[in-house]
């Protein structure tokens, strides 16, 4: 079946609108943007890469920093009777993990991650929220053509600071595990949300 893609725009238009017009329903798209730290800890996989090499050990936690960018462009929310709002999406993200500080002669190698995203957030009245979020990335080592899969898993508190019009300004401080092939990452960091209400396009608030 062929795909137009002029058509699926057609909808999402249409479906903003449509939204825009209930205080209940509607879109609100956000892009997110965080700085933090990457503790990272090699599992039984990583020693695979040193067969028969008795002096290679399983290093300690391992030191980064990182940074990640999500724009979770499909996000639909609903008003709850209660003031708070649920919502849910998926999107795109980008992750960065810099070169570890070195452990004897271990040194863990910066990658970059390319991805989706999916998440679920509620919001409580008072301008605090709380997000879950899964990201499927796509990474290769800096400079090299070696690549892999990796699983994160979520866990992002936010408060609104300011609200002006239909946008909200937000701080998050979202906690990520990390999951690849032959190790598990924490990651834990301080970052800012920016998010689009339609239903408060119409003057509603």
């Amino acid at each position: 079946m062929k795909r137009h893609p002029g058509l699926f725009l057609v909808l999402i238009m249409l479906f903003v609108c449509i939204s825009g017009a209930s205080a209940s329903f509607g879109v609100r798209p956000y892009i997110s943007g965080w700085y933090g730290v990457n503790l990272c800890h090699p599992t039984a996989g990583y020693l695979e890469k040193y067969p028969g090499d008795e002096s290679v050990r399983t290093p300690f936690f391992r030191t980064s920093s990182t940074f990640a960018v999500d724009a979770q462009l499909l996000e639909a929310a609903f008003s709850l009777g209660n003031g708070g709002d649920i919502s849910f999406g998926a999107g795109f993200s980008y992750v960065n993990v810099t070169q570890s500080k070195p452990w004897g002669r271990s040194i863990l190698k910066p990658y970059n991650g390319l991805g989706v995203s999916f998440d679920i957030a509620y919001r409580f009245s008072g301008g605090f929220g709380l997000a879950v979020k899964y990201r499927y990335l796509f990474c290769s080592f800096t400079g090299t053509s070696a690549g892999f899969i990796a699983h994160d898993f979520e866990l992002a508190p936010a408060y609104t600071v300011v609200a002006p019009w239909a946008f909200d300004i937000a701080v998050t401080l979202p906690v990520t595990v990390s999951l690849k092939a032959d190790a598990v990452s924490m990651r834990a960091g301080i970052g800012v949300l920016i998010a689009f209400d339609s239903r408060r396009t119409g003057g509603r608030q």
